[in-house]
């Protein structure tokens, strides 16, 4: 994250799933992956919010392994 100043560490990102992680079809973009691992090594916390159920929401991010917590079914 060179653009950023360096003292400057964000408490975590919140990303959405349709339409970010995945494309119109639904596959997984590999690269917004590798940039959640990266976040995640970093000590960052990724947060998954989308429209999903929580069983789609829920298993993504257990696949991920990610530490945020998660918003699922429209803020449901």
């Amino acid at each position: 994250m060179q653009w950023l100043p360096e003292d400057w560490f964000p408490k975590f990102v919140v990303v959405d799933i349709d339409g970010t992680l995945t494309d119109g079809e639904k596959r997984l973009n590999t690269r917004a992956l590798d940039a959640l691992r990266r976040l995640e090594e970093a000590g960052i916390p990724v947060v998954l919010a989308t429209g999903n159920v929580r069983a789609i929401t829920y298993g993504l991010w257990r696949f991920l392994k990610l530490s945020g917590p998660i918003c699922c079914e429209n803020g449901g």
